[in-house]
């Protein structure tokens, strides 16, 4: 869904007072790609645009098609964004589940981040600064089996080429147990689940503060299967 409280509100609307109760306005900022088509309004972007939304891997996903596209030519240029929102109903859902689970809930929090990504051609003619490279991306599902899971993220890692700069991005504990187990320097860290928003941070984290170290990464997963990972390069 788009806007998670005018998706509640949206339906809820419904179900209490049928079909005919149901509000276009509230509907137009409940479609997926709500967020990148007020980005777009807003500053004049022109261009397709894709909208990819389900889970905790979704940013990092957007950053892997986007990587693909452009390492093939199809594209020069992409936006790449995350955002996730606060939203009491969906928040409640996570914590519930996770003390189902009997895992410690982290604190949930809300916010979004942007990277430009870009052809080297593209960057080199505009004299742009760039921060860092992305040498590699893989995407890969399995199922949320916790043997399939490890074994998938073991493989994404592989073909990452882990050097001991990888990290996790999991604030809930069997997530930081299964990025412990796969990686080299799993360097998770306790702290507020931020879900799509969180991977990239670590990202954004890596690039600004690397020290010594000339490249870096970060791995993705979520409790569906989903396991997605960037390898990068610094400047």
């Amino acid at each position: 869904n788009g806007a998670s409280a005018y998706t509640e509100e949206y339906y809820r609307q419904i179900i209490s007072d049928g079909l005919e109760a149901a509000n276009p306005m509230l509907f137009a900022e409940s479609v997926p790609n709500v967020a990148s088509a007020h980005l777009s309004l807003a500053h004049g972007l022109l261009g397709s645009s894709h909208t990819i939304f389900g889970s905790r891997t979704s940013g990092m996903d957007a950053l892997h098609v986007a990587s693909s596209r452009i390492r093939s030519g199809d594209w020069d240029r992409c936006v790449v964004c995350a955002v996730d929102e606060h939203c009491e109903m969906a928040d409640e859902a996570l914590r519930r589940m996770l003390r189902e689970q009997g895992s410690d809930v982290p604190g949930i929090g809300c916010g979004a981040i942007s990277f430009i990504l870009e052809s080297d051609r593209v960057a080199r003619e505009r004299g742009a600064g760039m921060l860092a490279s992305v040498t590699r991306t893989d995407s890969r599902h399995s199922s949320p089996d916790p043997r399939n899971l490890f074994e998938t993220a073991r493989a994404v890692v592989d073909r990452l080429g882990d050097d001991g700069t990888i990290s996790g991005s999991g604030s809930i504990d069997w997530m930081m147990k299964l990025e412990e187990s796969v990686l080299e320097n799993a360097r998770s860290s306790k702290r507020p689940e931020f879900y799509a928003v969180s991977p990239m941070l670590n990202i954004s984290l890596q690039i600004l503060d690397h020290g010594d170290v000339n490249s870096g990464g970060v791995i993705a997963l979520d409790c569906f299967g989903n396991i997605t990972g960037m390898k990068m390069r610094y400047a």
